[in-house]
C-alpha cells in the first residue's frame, strides 16, 4: 500500500547505531573504525539508512561530510533513546570498567582538560582499556547537552544546582597572578 509506513520490526535496529555515529562522527571511516567495522559494511548500512530514511542523511561539503536537516532533526532523540536502551540493557550487570567497551564524551573546557586529563588517561588505559573518550568544547548548551546524553560529563567550575544532574567536586584550586614591582597595576 503505497504511503504507508513499514512496522518498526521491519527495520534493521542496528542500523540506529550506524546512523548515531556516523552522524556524530561525520565520517564513514572514522564511524567504522568506532563501530569496530569495516568501511565498506559501513557505507552499507549507511546505504539502506538512506533508503529507510528516504534521505542522503550526509553530503559531501568542502569540510567534510555535513548532516541533512532530517539527519540533524533524528540525531537528539535518536541518541537519547540509544542512550536509554543502552543504560537498560547494561544497567543490571552493573559497570565493570576492566571488562567495559564503550565510548564516554566529556565537555571540558581548556583549563579543565589540562588539569584533569593527564592523570585521567593513563589510569584509564590500566584500568579500563576497552574504555573510549571524546574531549569536546564547553558551549553554551553544555547543560542541555549533558540532561539530553549528547554528553556524559561535564568538567566545569560551577555546575546548576538542578536535580537531574549530579555533581562531585573534583578538587579546589585558585589562581595566582604575578607581576613585577614596578608593574602600573601592582597593589601596594
Amino acid at each position: 500500500m503505497p504511503g504507508k509506513r513499514p512496522p518498526l520490526a521491519s527495520a534493521d535496529l542496528n542500523l540506529l547505531v550506524v546512523f548515531d555515529t556516523v552522524v556524530a562522527e561525520r565520517s564513514v571511516k572514522a564511524a567504522a573504525h568506532k563501530l569496530g567495522l569495516t568501511p565498506s559494511a559501513t557505507s552499507h548500512a549507511l546505504r539502506r539508512l538512506r533508503e529507510l530514511l528516504k534521505d542522503p542523511i550526509l553530503v559531501r561539503a568542502p569540510d567534510g561530510m555535513v548532516p541533512t536537516p532530517r539527519a540533524l532533526a533524528l540525531a537528539a532523540p535518536l541518541r537519547q533513546a540509544l542512550s536509554q536502551i543502552e543504560k537498560s540493557l547494561y544497567s543490571a550487570e552493573g559497570f565493570d570498567p576492566a571488562t567495559a567497551r564503550r565510548t564516554f564524551t566529556i565537555a571540558a573546557d581548556d583549563y579543565g582538560a589540562l588539569v584533569v586529563l593527564p592523570d585521567l588517561l593513563p589510569r584509564l588505559a590500566r584500568e579500563a582499556p576497552g574504555i573510549d573518550l571524546v574531549v569536546v568544547t564547553s558551549s553554551r548548551a553544555i547543560w542541555t547537552d549533558l540532561a539530553e546524553t549528547n554528553v556524559d560529563l561535564v568538567i566545569a567550575p560551577n555546575a546548576p544546582d538542578r536535580a537531574d544532574l549530579r555533581r562531585s567536586r573534583l578538587f579546589d584550586d585558585r589562581f595566582v597572578c604575578l607581576l613585577r614591582r614596578a608593574h602600573a597595576d601592582a597593589v601596594g
